[in-house]
């Protein structure tokens, strides 16, 4: 691409689900975490709760309906881990896990500060980590230091 050209946006999928609840009060984004797993694409939406899942032909484009594979409390960053669970921030003090089969479980039931984001690590020993960043609350009006929490992690949760 030319570094000076004006590159074209074309909207990949249009769909009501990705967008803000209007029902919600506070101000929560929509959809606001994406990722690839396999041949389809997460996203995570804010203001509705939910994470969906698009299915993704073999030219990346999109291929079937918005399937929802959860609806729970407010849905930040996500990562898919290695069991294909996918682990969840809540904008709040929980971390929680989704996995295969559809069952929530909570990974880190307080503690989180506003957690916004999260990304599984190997430890020194090659277990895993969950790494989950904090905002300090600011959320819910608390202005205290983001920190970078790191967490035990196995699958078998």
């Amino acid at each position: 691409m030319n570094p000076g050209a004006i590159a074209t946006v074309i909207p990949w999928l249009a769909n009501g689900a990705l967008a803000q609840d209007a029902s919600v009060k506070e101000f929560r984004p929509g959809a606001n975490g994406l990722k690839r797993q396999g041949d389809h694409v997460i996203a995570s939406n804010s203001s509705r709760g939910t994470l969906a899942a698009i299915a993704v032909d073999s030219s990346g484009a999109p291929n079937g309906p918005l399937i929802e594979l959860a609806k729970v409390d407010p849905i930040d960053d996500f990562v898919v881990g290695p069991t294909g669970e996918i682990i969840f921030a809540t904008h709040g003090a929980t971390v929680r896990r989704r996995a295969v089969d559809g069952t929530i479980t909570t990974v880190l039931p307080s503690g989180g500060d506003g957690c916004t984001a999260v990304a599984l690590v190997k430890r020194s020993d090659g277990a895993d980590a969950l790494l989950v960043l904090t905002t300090g609350g600011f959320s819910e009006g608390r202005r205290e230091p983001a920190r970078v929490l790191r967490i035990n992690y196995s699958t078998s949760k």
